[in-house]
């Protein structure tokens, strides 16, 4: 990711610095071109499905973790 200030880093630092206390983190975003197209994004499928409502419609999105 481009970085964008200060909640990039935390995004980054954040997730890791408990992962190494034992928990499971996962971060959820926006899938937006600008990291789809990303090669150093490598992505695996979660088995999670999220719904996003977007004004009167319902979208069903699969979860992809980093």
């Amino acid at each position: 990711m481009q970085r964008a200030g200060a909640l990039v880093d935390v995004m980054d630092a954040l997730p890791s610095a408990l992962r190494d206390r034992g928990h499971e983190v996962s971060v959820a975003l926006p899938f937006y071109r600008e990291i789809r197209e990303n090669r150093a994004f490598k992505k695996k499928d979660t088995g999670i499905t999220v719904e996003v409502q977007l004004g009167d419609l319902w979208r069903a999105r699969q979860a992809v973790r980093r």
